[in-house]
Order: C-alpha cells, then sequence, then structure tokens
C-alpha cells in the first residue's frame, strides 16, 4: 500500500498529467445501500448483453443474429470477451454494412449502450465516493508552476 501511494504522489508531481477513466474506476465504489446495485465488471457487462441479445433476437426477430452471428457479423473474435472492443467493432460495421445487416447491427449497438448506462446507473445523489474524493483532491492541489487541473466528463448516450 505504501508503494501505491508513493508511486500515486509521483505521478502527481509530473509536469503534465492525464487521466482516462474506465468501468473499472468504479469497482472500489460500495453500494448506496444494503443489497444496492454493484459496479458491474466488464465480465457482467459482457454476459448480459449477449444475454440481452440473444433473448431480444428469440423473442422479437427469430431471423435476427444471435449473440454468436453477431460476432462473427462484426468480425469480433467468439474467444475476446472485451465489451468495448465489440461495441468499437460494431460502430466499425455500422459504417460498410448496408440494408437489413446494418440495421440489425445498429438496433443491438442501440440496446447495448441503453444497458450499458443502465447497469452502471448505480450512484446516487450524496453516495460516498471516499477514493475518488481522495484523487480528486490530490489532483487539484498540484504545484502552482505545473499545469492546472482540467476534468472532463463523458457520458454515454442511447441512440434515438
Amino acid at each position: 500500500m505504501a508503494e501505491a501511494k508513493r508511486a500515486l504522489s509521483d505521478v502527481m508531481r509530473c509536469d503534465n498529467l492525464i487521466v482516462l477513466a474506465g468501468l473499472g474506476t468504479s469497482l472500489c465504489v460500495q453500494p448506496a445501500a444494503v443489497g444496492g446495485p454493484k459496479p458491474p465488471t466488464m465480465g457482467d457487462l459482457w454476459h448480459q448483453i449477449s444475454g440481452l441479445q440473444d433473448a431480444t433476437a428469440a423473442a422479437t426477430n427469430p431471423n435476427g443474429p444471435n449473440f454468436q452471428q453477431l460476432l462473427s457479423l462484426v468480425g469480433h473474435p467468439p474467444d475476446k470477451t472485451d465489451i468495448e472492443a465489440l461495441m468499437s467493432r460494431c460502430r466499425l460495421a455500422e459504417s460498410f454494412l448496408t440494408g437489413a445487416l446494418k440495421d440489425e447491427v445498429t438496433k443491438f449497438v442501440g440496446r447495448a449502450e441503453a444497458h450499458i448506462i443502465a447497469a452502471t446507473n448505480f450512484v446516487v445523489p450524496n453516495h460516498p465516493l471516499p477514493v475518488h474524493a481522495e484523487f480528486l483532491r490530490r489532483a487539484a492541489r498540484r504545484p502552482q508552476r505545473k499545469s492546472r487541473m482540467k476534468v472532463f466528463y463523458h457520458q454515454l448516450r442511447p441512440l434515438l
């Protein structure tokens, strides 16, 4: 733990500090209430979205692609369970597919993004975020001779 704190202190003293935070950033967040929703892992999202696609294909369009067929359609390796890479492949595939195949991928992307937004929306007002607060405190206390901290926030929005 002391080594991690020392490394964090060294990073904070860099001239230019850029932090890109992804899904794993929230894994230290505890549920707001006992039994409340926990932050999902990448594996959790992969399994949820694969099940969602199979259920949707079976219920609404039996001729539409199931999850494995969708992976093949967008050229995503079936053994690589990386939801971010899959979504990138889908966005790329939307640019060159046409007709019904493009429509299926576009619908999948919309459903998957909506599910990801819902699954990662577990922080409530006044939710305790001690690790995140400490990081922001340390980043904000950078020496004045260093570049100022700028915080950018990006949130996925479902396609309409």
